[in-house]
């Protein structure tokens, strides 16, 4: 079975994060496999050894490709897995604002209150 590159644990007061990440040339369908393999298998040894423990998954696949035509159907797996906000297909290495729940913007085009 093939798993992911990363998995981060991302913690701030009584919120629990863990992300599942893939670093990809340009190969979104094995990337989608790999994240959603590890997820699969990591909560449910998780679930046995504590059915208590909460935490929300996040996958983020970082490819540096131009994206693939079918960039929409591997979106909606992704979708149906970890929900709606928990996933990101993007160029952008810097996945902190991602996990924090932010959205990236582009350096330079910050809203100024306008």
């Amino acid at each position: 079975m093939k798993i992911c590159d990363l998995i981060v644990f991302y913690a701030k007061e009584n919120e629990r994060i863990i992300c599942f990440v893939e670093l990809k040339g340009c190969d979104i369908k094995t990337a989608k496999e790999q994240v959603i393999n590890t997820y699969t298998y990591l909560d449910k040894a998780l679930k046995q050894s504590d059915p208590s423990l909460t935490f929300t998954a996040k996958t983020y696949i970082l490819s540096k490709s131009s994206m693939p035509q079918e960039l929409d159907k591997y979106k909606k797996e992704l979708k149906d897995k970890f929900d709606e906000g928990n996933y990101d297909i993007s160029k952008n290495s810097d996945l902190g604002n991602f996990l924090r729940g932010g959205k990236y913007q582009l350096k330079g085009k910050r809203n100024k209150g306008r």
